[in-house]
């Protein structure tokens, strides 16, 4: 099951599949429009956060596009979840990062 979800440059998220509804159980009206916190385990959210704000300000992601990312998600029951992560940064004519579409796989398929 792949999950594809896409953040705004403020992390509010702007789309959530249904994959990532399968995969972390939120359901769509429970995600859009909501910070990307609430899939984010508490400890890892200031971290975060802080790349997300730099890769915003320098327009550049701190890794490569094709690069898979081990990362723990929430899924809506509080199960941590490992996942494999792409996360590709959508830009607009002058090449300004205008959100990032991230998409996931579970690392260990149920």
């Amino acid at each position: 099951m792949t999950a594809n979800l896409t953040i705004d440059r403020d992390g509010i998220v702007v789309a959530w599949d249904e994959g990532a509804v399968l995969l972390l159980g939120y359901p769509q009206s429970h995600a859009v429009g909501r910070s990307m916190e609430f899939f984010i385990p508490e400890e890892h959210r200031a971290d975060r956060w802080a790349g997300f704000q730099r890769a915003m300000a320098n327009e550049a992601l701190p890794f490569d596009p094709a690069e898979i990312l081990p990362v723990e998600m929430v899924h809506r029951n509080g199960e941590r979840l490992p996942v494999h992560v792409t996360v590709l940064a959508q830009r607009d004519r002058t090449g300004r990062i205008t959100s990032l579409t991230m998409t996931a796989k579970a690392a260990d398929p149920r």
